[in-house]
């Protein structure tokens, strides 16, 4: 089954609702979910949701040591000036790259749902693998075939850690693996400056090129993506901003 990149669908109360968003998510590798009943507790409202379509992962970690927190369900993505020294809390621009870089764990869906969007900016933003894969074997094709070979080893804090290839394919297509400030030091001086290089290009070429896909939520909206079939960023903004980012993995 081919993946498609972007849908938009609407909430609705109807008993047919679940199943056949459930099919969507894994048809679409990114999923602006809209219409949500509004002045609702939207924590409670993503937790029934989410019980309903798979198994949770605890995606938590702890602000100062990097380590996973595995009994937290939820992490709060919000713009807090006494710890802006992290892109969780920050208001200024994310690089792109995939949350389940440095993991052991699966995670199929990540999701952000919206509780305060921002007064300026803020989009959640998207590049989809294949796209991203054709402009690099045509543009870049010394680098795309490094990427396609060499592994690198990502981590965070004491216990979070993983080797593996940034771009990589599996019966479903192209699978990506990337985030450039959890690359480790003592990874080999090859594969450091294909890391430098590979940064340059997404910063200078993919950003820095507008062609990204913005995403703007609305308090009660979520985005909902595939995690290793993207590559996600933030715009920068003014104001305050809340996302909660959860994840899942679906019931078989």
């Amino acid at each position: 089954m081919t993946t498609k990149f972007f849908t938009l669908v609407s909430y609705s109360s109807s008993p047919d609702f679940l199943e056949q968003f459930k099919e969507t998510l894994k048809q679409y590798k990114v999923v602006h979910l809209i219409d949500v009943p509004q002045q609702i507790n939207y924590g409670a409202f993503y937790a029934d949701l989410v019980d309903e379509l798979g198994e949770v992962v605890n995606v938590d970690e702890d602000i100062k040591t990097g380590n996973a927190k595995s009994h937290e369900r939820w992490t709060d993505i919000r713009y807090d000036k006494e710890k802006d020294f992290t892109f969780r809390h920050a208001n200024s621009r994310q690089p792109l790259h995939t949350d389940a870089a440095y993991v052991t764990f699966d995670l199929e869906v990540n999701f952000f749902f919206c509780i305060e969007n921002a007064d300026i900016g803020g989009a959640t933003t998207f590049i989809d693998s294949d796209d991203l894969c054709c402009i690099l074997a045509k543009y870049e094709p010394a680098l795309f075939k490094k990427l396609k070979t060499l592994e690198v080893s990502f981590g965070k804090g004491d216990d979070q850690n993983k080797k593996s290839r940034i771009i990589d394919t599996d019966k479903r297509g192209v699978k990506l693996n990337w985030n450039y400030f959890r690359v480790m030091p003592d990874n080999p001086k090859e594969v450091l400056e294909m890391c430098e290089e590979f940064h340059k290009v997404l910063e200078n070429k993919i950003v820095g090129g507008g062609l990204l896909t913005a995403v703007y939520l609305k308090p009660g909206e979520a985005a909902l993506f595939q995690d290793n079939r993207v590559l996600h960023g933030r715009n920068s903004f003014y104001g305050n901003r809340t996302l909660i980012k959860g994840g899942f993995n679906f019931n078989l």
